[in-house]
């Protein structure tokens, strides 16, 4: 099993899981060599579930489709996170839309491994179409904040949030307003591209929180 698993987002039905892990795993390797540590491509796995998007006869749309809130059901039904994610697994890294499932997943397993969340490019804090929809869903809001709170994915875990700030799938920059302050945001420049999973990947502030969560393999317990 890796000590890395990474889920994609949205608009890869054109992938397959070997053309996937050729992008992302030397990516991540970059990214973490950049921070001073080291990942062999070995160590990194992609739950690949594009395939599940491109049926027999059914024409595609060139590009990333809009995120829409029914395709989280689809998601969460048909991507089992669960078939790569092993013992020797320390870190979850999502990007798009795959950052709400990795949440969700890393949510609903509290005896996983995983110590550390790395959410790209992530649209978990837009209210009423991701936020309000998660589950577990946000905490009702107290005396002492003016909104509902997101639930952290588990004690004793860790979790850095990277977003472009151009990118607009990544609408709420700071998740520590969702979630509260034990997120650790970071706005990156992507370039051109802001909302591509590579150049998040290659990224030192990603590479950190990966190698942070293989090399320790402890966090910080937050609820």
């Amino acid at each position: 099993m890796a000590r890395v698993v990474c889920v994609h987002g949205v608009g890869q039905q054109r992938e397959a899981a070997e053309t996937l892990h050729g992008v992302w795993a030397p990516a991540v390797c970059g990214g973490v060599g950049l921070a001073d540590g080291r990942l062999a491509e070995a160590e990194v796995r992609c739950a690949f579930y594009g395939d599940l998007f491109r049926p027999p006869g059914r024409q595609l749309a060139v590009g990333d489709p809009l995120i829409r809130a029914e395709d989280l059901n689809q998601f969460e039904r048909e991507l089992l996170v669960n078939e790569v994610v092993g013992e020797d697994t320390r870190v979850l890294v999502g990007h798009s839309l795959g950052s709400v499932v990795a949440y969700e997943a890393m949510s609903a397993n509290p005896g996983w491994p995983v110590r550390m969340l790395v959410t790209l490019g992530s649209p978990l804090g837009i209210p009423n179409l991701i936020f309000d929809r998660l589950e577990p869903a946000p905490l009702p809001a107290a005396d002492a904040r003016p909104g509902p709170r997101g639930r952290w994915p588990g004690k004793g875990r860790e979790w850095v949030n990277v977003a472009d700030q151009g990118d607009v799938v990544a609408l709420v920059k700071d998740l520590r307003v969702a979630f509260g302050p034990g997120v650790d945001c970071w706005v990156v420049d992507n370039g051109a591209t802001a909302h591509d999973a590579r150049p998040y990947l290659t990224a030192v502030e990603t590479g950190r929180a990966i190698w942070k969560g293989v090399d320790s393999g402890s966090g910080i317990g937050t609820d």
